[in-house]
């Protein structure tokens, strides 16, 4: 049997190192076309904007209190 496209997802890993490696032996072997498919991954963060002001707020909040007394 011969195989005319071969499709390997790759991710960086070492294990994709040796799945690129063993599917190009066998493109060559089958004189067929090889397409390596690498997918990144970048998570989309949804946050409240002040969110992050949160922390600061108490802590100044405290400060000003400790400084009235």
């Amino acid at each position: 049997m011969s195989y005319k496209s071969i499709t390997v997802c790759l991710d960086g890993s070492a294990a994709s190192a040796r799945a690129l490696t063993f599917s190009i032996d066998m493109a060559v072997r089958n004189n067929a076309h090889l397409t390596a498919l690498h997918l990144t991954y970048l998570p989309i963060i949804i946050s409240e904007p002040y969110a992050m002001w949160g922390p600061a707020l108490a802590d100044w909040e405290e400060s000003a209190q400790t400084k009235q007394r």
